[in-house]
């Protein structure tokens, strides 16, 4: 066994029959299980909220005025 191993636990919910066309619609296109999908979409929800919500802000500006240059910088703060 490799030291990656995690133990993988029986989860139950329920869903609409819809959204569950479309799951496994998406876990055949991307050759995956359906609860390989779960997990990612589940493991990406939780991460989209643990990130924080400020992002840098960011500058572009012009070098300067040489012509036949079209140099810009980039700041982020």
């Amino acid at each position: 066994m490799s030291s990656d191993y995690q133990r993988l636990v029986n989860v139950s919910f329920k869903i609409d029959v819809d959204l569950l066309r479309e799951l496994d619609a998406l876990a055949r296109e991307r050759g995956m299980s359906r609860s390989e999908v779960i997990r990612r979409a589940i493991a990406w929800y939780i991460k989209s909220f643990s990130k924080p919500a400020v992002t840098p802000r960011m500058i572009v500006y012009d070098a300067g005025n040489n012509p036949g240059t079209s140099m810009s910088r980039i700041r982020v703060r």
